[in-house]
């Protein structure tokens, strides 16, 4: 998992306005901690929302220098799953949805049913804006299922539920076929959210 590995440090705000002055480059990507590492830095940065907040010129650094490191780990290992996810974020934050959902539907190929995965894949995919919903109920819906059977990561649907009111219907209906027990535990999360104002 991300949460076990090394990433350089530093908050997100600081990174988006370090790249103000330009892409940053990774150390040379070598072993798998160090990998993971940095990929794990640039999928924190690029759903941060941070690049809600500063101008173009920073979010596209950040894009490139995310871009850059993806394509080193995937030159060497085109089936690494958290690379593609980074790649995915980078066609995001560049303008093109399409690239980014392609690039999620190969992760998940890849990493089908790991719950870290699925959560960041998920939580990308409702980043992305201007998609086909079919394409995007392509991507989703399988990750939906992934973390709903997983009691570390549920949460996370719940936090997207409330995130985003016009999916709620949706998430609804994504939900369908859940055993009763993972339904409840999500409307409960939902509602503790809900009462705290999250």
């Amino acid at each position: 998992e991300y949460s076990e590995v090394i990433r350089p440090s530093g908050n997100p705000a600081g990174a988006y306005l370090i790249a103000l002055q330009g892409p940053q480059d990774f150390a040379s990507v070598g072993a798998l901690r160090s990998q993971l590492g940095q990929l794990a830095w640039c999928d924190e940065l690029q759903i941060s929302g941070y690049d809600r907040l500063v101008g173009e010129v920073a979010t596209q650094n950040v894009a490139e220098s995310c871009l850059v490191l993806a394509e080193t780990v995937l030159r060497s290992s085109p089936t690494h799953s958290a690379a593609l996810l980074v790649r995915a974020g980078a066609m995001r934050l560049q303008g093109k949805p399409q690239n980014s959902l392609q690039d999620l539907k190969l992760a998940q190929v890849t990493a089908p049913n790991e719950g870290w995965l699925a959560a960041r894949r998920l939580k990308l995919t409702f980043a992305l804006v201007n998609v086909d919903q079919a394409e995007f109920d392509a991507v989703a819906l399988q990750d939906v299922d992934v973390l709903a059977k997983d009691l570390r990561y549920r949460d996370i649907l719940a936090e997207l539920y409330v995130a985003n009111p016009d999916r709620r219907e949706w998430f609804i209906s994504a939900l369908e076929g859940q055993p009763d027990a993972a339904v409840r535990r999500f409307l409960g999360q939902v509602k503790k959210r809900m009462e705290a104002g999250a």
